[in-house]
């Protein structure tokens, strides 16, 4: 066909379809799309070419109105594969290009109008459409005209997910900004390529996952610094600065920290507080600019010169919701992260006024709560702006008035929650104005709403006393016993109490925590996928559970456990959910059968899982080895499992880590894996030369020190049960680190604990150990944490076995004992008993001390010590320990004496000791000891003897006690037999003497026993 006819023709209908939009559509109705199309495809001429880009640009550029009466037939006729075609094929010439993307940019505005008529035009875009138009971009970046119309196409582009995931992986990005930058490198600036450009910088930030972080660390060129020189060439146009105000808003919700980050960097701060000095009576532009200031401040980057800018737009505009509600938004999220100030009490009155003014529209209602939610954040003066801004009360109208409003429930009961958290006073203020009940009908009509229902539950927790807001620590309060025991002292001093507290009272009494719980658990259910409610859901039962011993048993009688397991399944990449479920099932785990039960529902699973997972989140790990440790304790078949899941080998891996905090813990749980458990002990080889290294690498790290401690220890009783004793034990770098420790550390309670009971352990491992302690100071570190810790159970027990065990080296380590205030140490925990353990310890200490020493037998005597040991036997009577180590230290006590035994008998001792033979009448140590003193003391049952001769019958034995230490009773009562004639012993009765001679011939079988103190059975430290 004639070349020269198709020109002809094409350009007909060119002018044809020049204006008017009827023409147009008739053109198309009557095929000229399809003859136009036809014409591209047959004919490789440039100018029919021309011509019929021309003419399907003129049919194309319809009204949105009847866009479906033309765009249908020209896309059938296959218009936008032969205008690509088109333009590749004449890629360099301006008078075909042009047009072409001129059509195409007709055609994808059409289809994206359509699909908001519920049309389908999505087929129209394909990988080589986006390609053709960025390749022109690149192509022709000094032709205006051609940069308009494919900048505009593309811009319609972005407006699909499709389009902007097409745009991304064709380099669109890049050629936006490389026509941005050609325009800046021009003397005259195309405010049209800067406008565009931006909408497509948009565009990509919002329309794929990656936009943002693609555009921004792609610098060549710099998308910000194009956004920036675009805000700053056009200060007087609006267009422009809106565009570059939602590129850059788009970009910080994009890739939110790192994209804040680089917006101040390249310092858009003044242009973006330019465009709203510059154009302050436009509120698109303004909502915008909010957009933009709150954004950032979302993410903690504050335009600190905004804020008054902001104040005076709710002072000027209280009726224009369009930017009221913005500003306020970007107001509150300024507020939570500045210092407040005087002049906020100010701004207060006119955020009250505002939505005393709109309480019937719920955006303004949300946005000014949350302003006041900022300042009750905050605390201290902006506390005080929120209470002049008459917060509570605000917040119960937009409650009562939006009932069915998501957003305005959810901060409402934000308010509340935090001004209650500010102080017990302000909590039973908001009880007593009937808000509880609110908060629960928050919940139960919000209730497919998972932000609300966390909220209500927060709030709800809060006022019932028990949870106090993440951030502020452990709970400020223990609120429940705290307020009965406050009123309990001020009804005693006669004062009445405020109705508020009254109101607490009431509400805490009436509320079934039982029924609670059981409501947190219903909505864990429902919202399960929500990792946010997960997450709190298992904060607020954690708080419950450790506010007190009722709620602890609220939460276990409700069966949580296995519900919050299944539900972490769904969350294993959640940090705070796993950390916070941790934490609750930590809170829960008070009895082994819990323990069992946890268990069998996965919790060693979960706890290995969160191990593995999370390696780059101390936190969560800490918290799972928090579980490790307490059910390895309290469970063997927890630790059996643990141990059977090869989990040792992780926290080795654990230990190499640079948090010190995370390393404790994972000592921690260690010592308690490799307590008393051979199998685990077994699979730490060579760990005892690591944690020596660890302990001695100068770490001052009071935790720390601790756990390696009762690592050591825990192994330390491994070989001792062995009967090994390990090198490593024994160096003298391990043991000057110990004291080292203790040294440092003599306040804390835990590290002497555990420094302690290492040493006397240590010290049982022979008399080499025990030399060394007293040698390097072991012996004035014990006296510094008795005295110390004097209220601490386990510092007291460890501290007096040490002394017990160092007592033990003979009488010289027995007269430094003695001079470092032991007696007093022990007659202390005598007369507290305490714990059976602290008695048994102080009981053997003196013993020992007693041993061929009469001035200190004499002494205890003289401060009724045995009087002590017997009450102790008595309150204790169920405790073997305490018998059998009484019944032999009062013998100690006792020795040849018989001044001391006639007192011991005055006392009561063979009563004592009688009844806990009779007690224990199998105990092979019972029956040794207690059979020695009751006949000892039944010689002197009958004997009456004058004042002066029981002064010299205690100077006789006195010498004796000096040639006799740590003979048995039968050789004692041998040596008087051969000493019966002797001048001291002439004035016994006979009756006495027979009653000797039989005593020795039924003890007899004892004289191979000697007692020089030491510590019935092993000296064992367990």
């Amino acid at each position: 066909m004639d070349p020269r006819l198709q020109e002809n023709g094409c350009g007909a209908l060119r002018n044809l379809c020049a204006d008017n939009d009827d023409f147009k559509i008739r053109t198309v109705a009557a095929g000229g799309a399809e003859r136009a199309c036809s014409a591209l495809a047959r004919h490789e001429d440039l100018r029919v070419r021309r011509q019929a880009c021309s003419a399907l640009m003129n049919m194309s550029s319809v009204g949105p109105e009847r866009i479906e009466d033309c765009h249908d037939e020209i896309l059938q006729a296959d218009a936008v594969g032969r205008l690509c075609t088109a333009i590749e094929a004449h890629k360099k010439e301006l008078t075909v290009v042009e047009p072409a993307c001129a059509a195409l940019r007709n055609l994808i505005a059409g289809a994206q109008v359509g699909e908001t008529r519920g049309l389908t035009y999505k087929q129209i875009l394909d990988e080589d459409l986006v390609k053709r138009l960025v390749q022109t971009i690149f192509l022709n970046l000094d032709h205006n005209l051609v940069q308009h119309h494919c900048l505009e196409a593309l811009r319609h582009v972005c407006g699909w997910e499709k389009g902007a995931l097409l745009l991304e992986r064709n380099r669109g990005a890049q050629a936006v900004k490389r026509s941005m930058e050609r325009d800046e490198q021009r003397k005259v600036h195309d405010p049209v390529i800067r406008e565009r450009g931006c909408n497509i910088l948009k565009g990509l930030a919002l329309g794929t996952a990656t936009g943002s972080r693609s555009i921004l660390e792609d610098d060549r060129p710099d998308g910000l610094k194009r956004i920036k020189h675009a805000m700053e060439s056009f200060r007087s146009l609006k267009e422009v600065q809106k565009s570059a105000l939602e590129a850059l808003m788009a970009l910080a919700k994009g890739w939110p920290k790192e994209g804040a980050q680089r917006i101040k960097a390249v310092g858009c701060f003044k242009d973006i507080l330019a465009a709203m000095s510059s154009h302050s009576q436009d509120l698109t532009l303004l909502v915008s600019a909010c957009g933009v200031i709150r954004q950032l401040a979302v993410n903690g980057i504050l335009i600190e010169e905004a804020r008054p800018v902001l104040e005076r737009y709710i002072r000027q505009f209280p009726e224009e919701v369009r930017l009221l509600v913005p500003a306020m938004h970007s107001l509150a999220e300024m507020v939570s992260l500045m210092e407040p100030t005087d002049a906020d009490k100010s701004l207060a009155h006119d955020v009250s006024n505002s939505l005393v003014a709109h309480k019937r529209i719920a955006l303004v209602q949300a946005a000014g709560l949350s302003i006041l939610r900022g300042w009750a954040a905050v605390g201290g003066i902006g506390l005080f702006a929120a209470t002049e801004a008459r917060c509570v009360e605000r917040a119960r109208v937009a409650m009562l008035e939006h009932k069915e409003d998501e957003a305005v429930q959810g901060i409402a009961c934000e308010v509340l929650r935090r001004v209650a958290a500010s102080s017990t006073q302000m909590r039973d203020n908001i009880i007593e104005a009937g808000l509880y009940s609110f908060i629960m009908t928050a919940q139960e009509t919000c209730r497919a709403s998972p932000q609300v229902c966390r909220q209500s539950l927060q709030a709800a927790s809060t006022l019932l006393g028990f949870m106090a807001p993440k951030g502020q620590g452990r709970q400020e309060e223990r609120m429940r016993m705290m307020m009965q025991s406050a009123a309990k002292a001020k009804a005693a001093a006669g004062t009445p109490q405020r109705s508020g507290a009254i109101a607490f009272g009431k509400l805490v009494k009436e509320t079934d925590m039982s029924q609670f719980a059981t409501n947190v658990q219903d909505l864990l259910v429902l919202h399960k996928s929500s990792s946010l409610f997960v997450q709190d859901a298992c904060h607020v039962l954690q708080s419950l559970a450790e506010s007190s011993d009722e709620g602890c048993k609220a939460v276990q009688s409700i069966g949580v456990l296995p519900t919050i397991l299944t539900v972490l399944k769904q969350h294993r990449r959640s940090e705070a959910a796993n950390f916070f479920a941790l934490r609750v099932i930590w809170s829960l785990l008070t009895n082994t059968t819990l323990i069992r039960h946890a268990i069998e529902a996965g919790l060693v699973e979960l706890v290995f899982s969160c191990l593995t997972r999370f390696h780059g989140c101390p936190a969560v790990q800490s918290a799972a080895l928090l579980l490790v440790s307490r059910t390895s304790l309290q469970n063997q078949d927890a630790k059996a499992m643990y141990i059977e899941a090869n989990i040792i080998p992780l926290m080795r891996r654990l230990l190499e880590e640079d948090d010190e905090f995370l390393r404790g813990r994972c000592l921690g749980a260690l010592a308690n894996l490799a307590s008393n458990n051979t199998k685990a002990v077994e699979r730490m080889p060579d760990m005892e030369d690591a944690i020596v290294e660890m302990l001695c690498s100068g770490s001052d790290s009071e935790q720390l020190q601790c756990r390696c401690l009762q690592l050591l220890w825990a192994l330390l009783r491994a070989a001792r049960s062995k009967r090994q004793k390990p090198q490593a034990f024994c160096s003298s770098r391990l043991l000057d680190a110990v004291l080292d420790a203790l040294a440092k550390h003599s306040k804390s309670e835990n590290l002497q604990v555990q420094g302690m009971g290492f040493l006397w352990n240590l010290t049982a491992l022979g008399q080499e150990q025990k030399r060394w302690v007293l040698e390097h100071d072991g012996l004035r570190l014990a006296v510094v944490a008795l005295e110390a810790h004097a209220d601490s159970r386990p510092v007291q027990h460890h501290g007096l076995e040490l002394l017990r065990s160092l007592s033990c080296l003979g009488p010289e380590a027995r007269k430094q004992v003695q001079n470092a205030r032991a007696v007093d140490f022990a007659k202390t925990a005598l007369v507290m008993r305490g714990d059976p353990r602290i008695l048994c310890a102080a009981t053997a200490l003196l013993g020992n001390l007693a041993c061929g020493d009469p001035a200190v037998k004499r002494q205890l005597f003289d401060q009724d010590i045995p009087k002590e040991i017997l009450s102790g036997m008595e309150d204790y009577a169920r405790d073997v320990g305490v018998q059998v180590v009484g019944a032999w230290a009062l013998g100690n006590f006792v020795g040849v004496s018989r001044k001391r035994a006639r007192q011991l008998y005055e006392l009561g001792g063979k009563d004592r000791v009688f009844l806990a033979m009779s007690e224990y009448p199998l105990n092979d140590s019972m029956k040794m000891y207690g059979t020695a003193v009751v006949r000892r003391l039944e010689l002197v049952q009958d004997l009456t003897l004058s004042a002066d001769k029981m002064e010299e019958d205690d100077e006789e034995d006195a010498n004796a006690d000096k040639t006799t230490e740590g003979k048995s009773f039968a050789e004692l009562d041998k040596e008087e037999q051969e000493n019966a004639g002797s001048e001291s012993e002439s004035s016994e009765d006979p009756e006495l003497q027979a009653k000797i001679q039989a005593l020795a011939k039924q003890t007899g079988q004892g004289q191979g026993d000697t007692r020089s103190g030491v510590k019935l059975g092993s000296d064992d430290g367990d």
